[in-house]
């Protein structure tokens, strides 16, 4: 079986508030890109796990530490399954990169093992049980336009806009979310591109700045903006040859930028 998982955007993200658990509540408008990362599942004698891919170098030293093996081992303490598959990710999504590869990637293994096993869990479900694994895997799992608010753990219908093609670009700067969390209250908010860590990233990585002064001067481009933590700017037009354009301009002008053109999912 061979399953998408695509990247997430944040179109806005607001910072609301520090809860006494020191977690942050917030809202944001979550949309996705038919772009992603692959993943592929084959019956095999025990669970193994590969990556390959552009990004692969990004993935964690030690294997234990992977969001997709985090999220097998879950799936099997949840339901008393022992997995027999091999799951090979094809690394396409940058990682520190503000477009939650991780998340998004064990958010399809638990939906496809879900699926593989019959265990007939709901999207709610779903989502309750990849809580444990991180605030995003439950927008993650429901991959369309959601707006997002409390700590990821409330979700709404959310609406696509209107100019739907999208470039993407990380200027090869990665930003954590805890480290871009931590600058939140060290710098004043920027609230110029609708994110309220854009400040905070850019203070760990300038070339955001950079990047999306790039993306702001492309012509006909409808919206620019951060997703997530950081660092990945992106901007979004109302056709394709548009898009296309701006990528082409950005990775001659800035042959170092990780450039990508996509749509947004519905």
């Amino acid at each position: 079986m061979r399953v998408s998982a695509p990247a997430k955007i944040n179109l806005y993200l607001n910072i609301l508030n520090q809860r006494a658990d020191k977690l942050h509540e917030l809202e944001s408008l979550m949309v996705f890109t038919e772009f992603g990362d692959v993943l592929r599942f084959e019956d095999a004698p025990e669970f193994s796990y590969e990556v390959t891919g552009e990004f692969a170098r990004h993935t964690p030293e030690n294997q234990k530490d992977d969001l997709v093996v985090r999220a097998v081992r879950l799936f099997e303490n949840e339901t008393n399954v022992t997995v027999s598959q091999k799951i090979v990710v094809q690394k396409n999504i940058p990682a520190g990169a503000g477009l939650g590869g991780g998340s998004s990637d064990a958010a399809a293994t638990l939906k496809v093992l879900n699926r593989i096993y019959d265990t007939r869990l709901t999207e709610n479900m779903l989502c309750e049980m990849g809580q444990e694994l991180g605030n995003e895997l439950p927008v993650c799992i429901y991959a369309r336009p959601t707006l997002v608010k409390g700590v990821g753990d409330i979700l709404d219908e959310g609406d696509l806009p209107d100019a739907r093609y999208i470039c993407l670009v990380w200027p090869d700067a990665h930003v954590s979310t805890a480290a871009a969390f931590h600058a939140f209250h060290q710098v004043p908010v920027d609230k110029t591109y609708n994110n309220d860590l854009f400040a905070a990233a850019c203070a760990l990585a300038p070339d955001i700045k950079q990047a999306i002064k790039a993306l702001e001067a492309s012509n006909h481009v409808q919206q620019v903006g951060m997703s997530g933590s950081g660092s990945t700017c992106f901007g979004l037009f109302n056709n394709l040859q548009d898009a296309e354009k701006c990528a082409e301009a950005l990775s001659q002008s800035n042959p170092n930028w990780w450039v990508k053109v996509s749509v947004l999912l519905s």
